[in-house]
């Protein structure tokens, strides 16, 4: 089923009794969706009827980690006869289960004690919505129409479409604070370190911490360059690639505001 305007609720009261779960980290996760298949075609504001104390499949979500990897969880909602009571699931399955033939049990997410649970799916937001709360999660790489087919883009594909990527391997749970570094690569270029650079808080500052020509370490920050104590300002790369090494004094990899130098601190250039 694809559709872009579709808003089902499942009534059960008016009361709101939601218990807590990391929404933070559910939006990290499925931030790279590519795909969002519904099991079943609900109808809109009607009320869902599925047997009682019975796991039903609402949708299966497929989307990518930080190394384009793709990935799949499927939603479950059990619907409870006593008010109050009903829960949610959120579990992993591989790419080949179909999520209405799966039985959880690698259930990442669970929230009990719901008394209303509904879902909508327009403009590329899928809007989940828990008694009186509406939790939206913006699904940006969704293909026109939710048009997707498995295995038909490859990793060079997603790269050169610029699609934005998922966190949850490396850095489920964590939230980045400024002096984190969000990106890393070694004196070769290869990626040692990859998490999602929008999470800083308050800014991104590229530094030169590696012999890499083409690439730069990325930290969370808002401070500028080039004064005492900061990163030193960067020069274009290529202009010194025939230099073997960057991490010394005066290295003319960075610059610094006068009457500052260019320093070497721990593999950082840095101005003092």
């Amino acid at each position: 089923m694809h559709a872009y305007k579709i808003i089902v609720i499942f009534f059960m009261s008016s009361i709101c009794l939601a218990s807590s779960w990391n929404e933070g980290v559910l939006k990290k996760r499925w931030r790279s969706a590519v795909a969002i298949n519904f099991t079943r075609d609900f109808s809109p504001y009607k009320e869902l009827k599925t047997p009682v104390n019975t796991k039903e499949n609402i949708f299966e979500i497929i989307f990518l980690d930080h190394q384009f990897k793709l990935h799949k969880d499927c939603l479950f909602y059990e619907y409870a006869k006593k008010k109050g009571k009903s829960t949610l699931y959120i579990s992993k399955s591989s790419l080949q289960q179909k999520c209405q033939n799966f039985h959880a049990t690698k259930n990442i997410f669970i929230k009990k004690n719901i008394f209303n649970f509904g879902y909508g799916l327009k403009d590329k937001v899928l809007t989940l919505i828990i008694d009186d709360k509406n939790i939206d999660l913006k699904l940006l790489n969704l293909e026109k129409n939710n048009d997707y087919r498995l295995n038909s883009n490859s990793a060079a594909d997603y790269a050169e479409k610029g699609v934005l990527l998922s966190s949850f391997e490396s850095t489920e749970g964590e939230e980045l604070k400024n002096g984190d570094t969000c990106f890393n690569i070694n004196d070769n270029c290869k990626v040692t370190y990859h998490n999602i650079c929008n999470f800083c808080p308050r800014g991104v500052r590229e530094v030169k911490a590696n012999n890499c020509h083409y690439q730069y370490k990325k930290i969370c920050s808002d401070q500028a360059c080039g004064g005492q104590g900061q990163f030193a300002c960067l020069k274009g790369q290529k202009l010194f690639k025939e230099l073997k090494d960057y991490c010394f004094t005066d290295s003319p990899f960075g610059f610094c505001h006068k009457p500052y130098r260019v320093f070497c601190e721990q593999g950082v250039l840095r101005c003092r």
